[in-house]
């Protein structure tokens, strides 16, 4: 059970460049979606701060307001 010879022919070699540019293009694509994901995560990720600090602000407004009354 060997491997078995493929003939080369034009046809073959042109779907093997087809399909090389097409794997190129996705790769190039997935590149594009991981940044814009990592984009996003490093966005959501200060958005999770800045609420957290938000937060703790009103509620030490709301501390210093009942120890004003």
């Amino acid at each position: 059970m060997g491997v078995k010879p493929v003939m080369v022919t034009c046809d073959n070699w042109r779907t093997a460049h087809v399909v090389a540019k097409e794997v190129d293009q996705l790769r190039g694509k997935t590149s594009s979606l991981y940044k814009q994901l990592t984009d996003a995560n490093h966005e959501f990720t200060d958005a999770v701060t800045d609420n957290r600090i938000l937060k703790s602000d009103v509620e030490a407004l709301r501390v210093k307001e009942l120890l004003g009354k």
